[in-house]
Parts: structure tokens; C-alpha cells; sequence
């Protein structure tokens, strides 16, 4: 047993005995890559066969198929291998892998969350909140716009800043109070529609009684004490809120006027809110 092809092709006497044996078969026809041709006897008839043995783990079958060869350093085969490999580093932690899968994909997920929730709010800003507008005639319009205000935005803008963000907060919060409905604003001009004369005075009055008691940046009561170009000319702007209160006077002066009527009432595709049109509405506008 363990005769290899060049001893069965070199003699003809094994094992003491003669045999006698066909031609030698091609060994890389007869046998896979990762295996050598090797020649066993058989005990019983004497006869020589040819088999195919596997190279062992660690090295790989010559194309010869008459050898097995070690592998290089570094590389890996497994038995019966036709060559050898890079293993797998053994560094590389399977768990670690999963885990890193695992959060990558939960990072993506709160991504995706976060963008449908910025999409959702500013889907739910594109629409406006129409609960309250009145939709049908008759009906009570108001405007507001303050006095000055181009006097007030020439004279002292940063101070005019301040002071408009503090007045459209506040006729906000009162048109939210009394569950009205904000139509329109243009520069510093509201439009409101009520749904009656008596929520259409309460919104007055509300808004005058919020406006004398907040605290103005000082520019905006010396601009409407002002008497000459000079005194103009002498205030300093600035925004930070220094106003006294007056009792008569204090910080911004809104005029406010309010009709009622029959407008005409309709949906506005654009602004996706109520408009109205018609004398009411030119009237309350003066």
C-alpha cells in the first residue's frame, strides 16, 4: 500500500511479485485538484490500483496531482483543498458585526422617523387653523395697523423689531383667547373676522389693555413725543426694553376699526383659508 506513480511506473515487481499492469492512467484526468494519484496492492489478487488521496488540511494538491504542497505563511487550506486561503481575521467579532448592523439600521430608522415628523409639521403649517372663521354672512371685520410705523421703522428699527414681535404676539394670543379668526396680516396690518359686533369690541379692547401693559424699548415713546426733526435726529435706537408704562401712553399706538355686514365669503385655494369681499370689508378698512 502507498505505491505512488513513479515507483509503478519504474518497476514492475511489488511486493516481491511480479505484476503486470495496463498503462498508467494521467493523473490530473483521474483525479480532482486537491488530491495525489497513489497506487494501493491489492492482498488478495496481488493487482496494483490506482486511487486518489486527499491532500491534508494545511497544504494543497499540485497540479501535477503527484504532491501535496504546504501553504504558504499566513494562509489556510482544509483537506483535500486545491489551494489555500486568507483566513477570516480573528479579531472580527460576529456579535460585534450583528450589534453594528443592528444599530446602523436603528440610526437609519430614527432618521426616517425624524424626517416624516419635520414633513408632518410642516405639512400641518401649510394648512391653516379655519375652526372659527366665520362662513357665512353676516359677519363683523376688523383691522388694526399701528400708528407711525414708518416714522417708527425710519427713526428706531431694531427698537421697531422688538416692539412688532411684542405686538403681533399679543394680537395672537387675543384673537386665539376669543376664538376668533385671523384672515390676513400685510406689514404691520391685521385682518380679523368675528361672528359678531360684541366679540369684535372684546378683541378691541383686549388689545389695547395687553398693549399699555407691556414694556417698549424707550425709542418708540420718544419718537411719538417727538415735536421737531432734531428731536428725531437725537434718539437713540436700541431694543432693549426700558419704558416706563405711562398711564396714557405706552409703547406702540394701534388704531383699530370694525364693521358689520353681509361680505361675501369664500375659500381661498392659495392661502387655504377664509377671505372676505365687499363694502363691509372697505368700510372696516378706513
Amino acid at each position: 500500500v502507498g505505491w505512488n506513480d513513479s515507483q509503478i511506473r519504474g518497476n514492475t515487481v511489488l511486493d516481491s511479485r511480479t505484476t503486470v499492469h495496463a498503462a498508467m492512467p494521467d493523473p490530473d484526468q483521474l483525479c480532482p485538484l486537491g488530491t495525489t494519484l497513489q497506487y494501493a496492492t491489492n492482498t488478495s489478487t496481488g493487482l496494483v490500483a490506482p486511487q486518489c488521496v486527499p491532500c491534508a488540511a494545511g497544504t494543497f494538491g499540485a497540479a501535477d496531482r503527484l504532491s501535496c504542497q504546504l501553504c504558504p505563511a499566513g494562509l489556510k487550506s482544509e483537506a483535500g483543498a486545491g489551494e489555500c486561503y486568507v483566513p477570516p481575521s480573528e479579531s472580527l467579532n460576529t456579535g460585534a458585526v450583528g450589534g453594528g448592523i443592528v444599530a446602523a439600521v436603528v440610526v437609519l430608522a430614527a432618521l426616517f422617523a425624524g424626517l416624516l415628523a419635520v414633513q408632518s409639521r410642516r405639512m400641518s403649517a401649510a394648512v391653516r387653523d379655519t375652526k372659527h372663521a366665520p362662513r357665512t354672512s353676516p359677519c363683523t371685520i376688523v383691522f388694526t395697523d399701528i400708528e407711525h410705523s414708518t416714522m417708527l421703522w425710519s427713526n428706531a428699527p431694531e427698537a421697531m423689531g422688538d416692539a412688532l414681535d411684542t405686538h403681533n404676539g399679543i394680537m395672537r394670543a387675543a384673537i386665539r383667547d376669543l376664538e376668533l379668526y385671523e384672515v390676513k396680516t400685510a406689514g404691520d396690518s391685521f385682518m380679523i373676522a368675528c361672528a359678531s359686533e360684541e366679540s369684535a369690541l372684546a378683541l378691541s379692547l383686549d388689545i389695547q389693555r395687553m398693549l399699555q401693559r407691556e414694556v417698549y424699548p424707550a425709542a418708540i415713546d420718544e419718537i411719538y413725543a417727538a415735536q421737531s426733526e432734531d428731536e428725531l435726529l437725537a434718539i437713540v435706537d436700541g431694543a432693549d426694553a426700558t419704558s416706563t408704562g405711562n398711564v396714557t401712553w405706552n409703547g406702540l399706538r394701534v388704531r383699530i376699526g370694525f364693521h358689520s355686514g353681509e361680505p361675501s365669503v369664500a375659500f381661498d385655494d392659495v392661502s387655504k383659508g377664509y377671505d372676505y369681499y365687499g363694502p363691509p370689508v372697505n368700510v372696516a378698512a378706513r
